[in-house]
């Protein structure tokens, strides 16, 4: 998980220190860059949690699930195994709750595995969503062979890559070679 995610900020870095001058004023350039700052500060704390070994079992598997369907571009799949971290599968009670003094009859149903990890807490949370850009970028970067393995079809030609593409910097292929897609300037 750790060489996963290493690599993949370190790649776009990289993207990002390929990007002319000019590209980097823009609104567009100044977002990437500061997203890519805040990605990397607040994965520090996953980083260190996974070091010393001492990060939960359950956000573990799912960190390592979301990882290896990134890395076989299956990213649908990686986004089902994101929400399950962030909101997991636990009930969802509606209205109010524990009016009397007495449990309700369905609360002993909601079990650890369910509960999301991500609202635990505050550096859990930031550090889950920056696992999520990463799946996103890397989707942006390699993108799925069909549209049916990407997670937003719409969201792919936003990021890094596609402006070093445009500078004929970097080759991409996957869905770019499409000849359904057609997307601004690819004529």
């Amino acid at each position: 998980i750790r060489a996963f995610l290493k690599k993949a900020l370190k790649e776009w870095e990289m993207d990002i220190d390929e990007l002319p001058e000019a590209v980097i004023r823009s609104v567009a350039g100044r977002q990437e860059l500061n997203q890519y700052k805040q990605t990397k500060v607040y994965l520090k704390p996953l980083f260190k949690g996974l070091k010393k070994r001492n990060l939960d079992g359950g956000l573990i598997e799912r960190l390592a699930r979301i990882v290896m369907h990134t890395r076989a571009r299956q990213y649908t799949k990686a986004a089902d195994d994101y929400l399950l971290l962030a909101i997991g599968k636990a009930a969802w009670p509606m209205g109010v709750t524990m009016v009397g003094i007495h449990e309700r009859s369905a609360r002993e149903k909601i079990f650890s595995a369910d509960v999301a990890h991500v609202l635990n807490d505050e550096t859990t949370r930031k550090f889950v969503q920056s696992v999520k850009r990463l799946v996103t970028y890397m989707q942006n970067k390699y993108p799925p062979a069909s549209f049916t393995e990407a997670l937003e079809p719409t969201a792919i030609d936003k990021h890094a890559p596609t402006m070093l593409k445009a500078l004929g910097k970097v080759e991409i292929d996957g869905i770019y070679d499409s000849k359904e897609l057609h997307m601004p300037g690819n004529r």
